[in-house]
C-alpha cells in the first residue's frame, strides 16, 4: 500500500509553446515549457521548470530544471502522452520523483500523483563498551559488550570527565534525544525529552551539563546546553548556524563544524560571543589535544588524501600530525596521547609524536561482530573504550510517498 502525505500542490503555468510542431497530433498543449514549484514531504519548496516536445521522430522528450535540487536541463525518463494520461519521471532527482497525471477535457490542467522516495533513514548502529587495560604500554582489550543492541540509530557516544558514565545520541520514532549509560549500573537512561532533535552530545568543561547540536522547529541548527538532568536548555551561539559538530577547548572556546560547500573549523568563544574561520574542507571529528594548547581535526585535502592535523591555539601554526586510516574521519585521543582510529572491523593506534608515526592494529572487532566503525571515545581515565558499529538494517524496504499534483496552463 501506497501512504499518503499532506497535500503537496505543483502549480505551474504554462510560458511559451515553444516545440509544438505544426500537426503533430495528440495533446499539442502538452507540448511547451511549465514552471511552477513542488513542496516535498518535508516541507521543502522546490522550484520546477519542465520542458516538452515532439522529436522529429513523434517521440515525447523533455527536460526539468530544478535548482534546490542542483538540477538543470535533467533528462525525463519514462516520458509518454497517451489518451490524456501524462508520465515521466527523473530518477537522477532527490526521492527519484515519478508524475502520472490526466489531461483535463479542456486541456487546461493536469492533475495526478507524484510518488518519491521518502528521505533515507539515519543509518542503524549500535555504541559497544570495551574495558581497557594498559600492559607496558600495549592494550588488552575486553570483550564488546552492546549496550544499545536495538534496531536504529544510537551513536555518538562521549564519557563524562569522571569516567562513570557516557552520553549519546538514539532516535525513536523520528525523534533524536539525548541518553545516559551509567557504567556501574549497566543501565541507560534518557535525559532530553523536547520538540526538537539534540545531536553530538558533549560534556560541558564545567561538569555542570552537556551541550548539544539541537535541530530547531524551522531546521536551524545551532549550539545548545542542558544541565546534566536534561533540563534548563540555553542557545550558546545565537548566531553561529548551520552548526554540525563541535569540541570544546577550555571553559569558553571551542571548536565548530559549520556546514557549507566546503564545510568550515570555526573558533567560537561563547562569553566574548566571537569567531573566527581557521580552516575549511574538515571532517566532523574536532577534539582538544592532550596537552591542551591545540585543536585537531580531520582535513580533507582531496577524496583520498585526510590527514589529522594539529592547530595551535595561541600562534595559529598548523601542521599534520598523521594521515588517517583509509576513509576514516572519526578519532579519539587517549589519555597516553595516542590516537585511535578504526577501520570497517578493525581498531587502531597511533603515537603522533613518534618518527615517523605509523598506525598498529590494536584488536579485529569483526571478531566480535563488529564492522563498520566510526565513532569511538576514550574515557578520562583510560579505562574504557566506546566504538560505534554499523547494524544490519531491518524490516522491508520504506514505502514511497504518493502525494496529488496539478498542472495548470495560463496560456492556451
Amino acid at each position: 500500500m501506497l501512504r499518503r502525505v499532506p497535500l503537496c500542490a505543483f502549480l505551474c503555468a504554462l510560458m511559451s509553446l515553444a516545440g509544438a510542431a505544426p500537426g503533430v497530433g495528440a495533446a499539442p498543449g502538452v507540448a511547451g515549457t511549465w514552471t511552477g514549484a513542488l513542496e516535498s514531504a518535508d516541507g521543502e519548496v522546490v522550484e520546477l521548470t519542465v520542458r516538452l516536445e515532439r522529436s522529429p521522430e513523434g517521440f515525447w522528450i523533455g527536460t526539468l530544471d530544478a535548482p534546490g535540487w542542483q538540477a538543470q536541463a535533467a533528462p525525463l525518463e519514462a516520458l509518454s502522452v497517451s489518451a490524456g494520461i501524462v508520465r515521466f519521471s527523473a530518477t537522477g532527482l532527490p526521492g527519484a520523483p515519478e508524475f502520472v497525471g490526466r489531461l483535463s477535457a479542456d486541456g487546461a490542467e493536469i492533475t495526478g500523483d507524484v510518488f518519491l522516495d521518502p528521505p533515507p533513514p539515519p543509518p542503524a548502529s549500535d555504541v559497544y563498551l570495551i574495558e581497557l587495560e594498559t600492559d607496558g604500554g600495549f592494550w588488552k582489550l575486553g570483550d564488546p559488550v552492546n549496550i544499545t543492541d536495538r534496531d536504529g540509530y544510537d551513536n555518538q557516544p562521549r564519557f563524562l570527565f569522571d569516567s562513570s558514565a557516557l552520553l549519546y545520541t538514539s532516535i525513536r520514532d523520528g525523534q533524536a534525544d539525548v541518553y545516559r549509560y551509567d557504567l556501574a549500573g549497566r543501565t541507560s537512561a534518557r535525559l532530553t525529552e523536547t520538540g526538537e532533535s539534540e545531536y553530538s552530545p558533549t560534556p560541558l568543561p564545567s561538569g555542570s551539563g552537556f551541550s548539544t547540536v539541537r535541530v530547531e522547529d524551522d531546521g536551524t541548527q545551532r549550539l545548545w546546553s542542558f544541565d546534566a538532568r536534561g533540563q534548563s536548555p540555553a542557545l550558546l551561539l545565537p548566531e553561529i548556524q548551520p552548526v554540525g559538530y563541535h569540541g570544546w577547548l577550555d571553559q569558553r572556546r571551542l571548536g565548530l563544524f559549520v556546514l557549507g560547500s566546503p564545510p568550515t573549523l570555526e573558533l567560537a568563544d561563547v562569553v566574548a560571543q566571537t569567531r573566527r574561520t581557521v580552516a575549511d574542507g574538515i571532517g566532523r571529528s574536532i577534539h582538544r589535544t592532550p596537552d591542551g594548547l591545540a585543536v585537531s581535526f580531520v582535513h580533507k585535502g582531496s577524496e583520498t588524501e585526510w590527514t589529522i592535523d594539529r592547530l595551535e591555539l595561541d600562534s595559529g601554526e598548523r601542521r599534520t600530525l598523521v594521515a588517517t586510516r583509509a576513509g576514516s574521519e572519526d578519532f579519539a585521543w587517549a589519555p597516553d596521547g595516542r590516537i585511535v582510529m578504526g577501520e570497517d572491523g578493525a581498531l587502531y593506534a597511533c603515537s603522533p609524536d613518534a618518527r615517523p608515526p605509523a598506525w598498529q592494529q590494536v584488536a579485529d572487532l569483526s571478531l566480535h561482530g563488529i564492522t563498520g566503525i566510526t565513532r569511538l571515545d576514550v574515557s578520562a581515565d583510560g579505562r574504557w573504550l566506546a566504538v560505534v558499529g554499523a547494524r544490519p538494517s531491518a524490516g522491508p524496504p520504506p514505502e514511497r510517498i504518493r502525494t496529488p499534483f496539478a498542472l495548470r496552463a495560463e496560456l492556451r
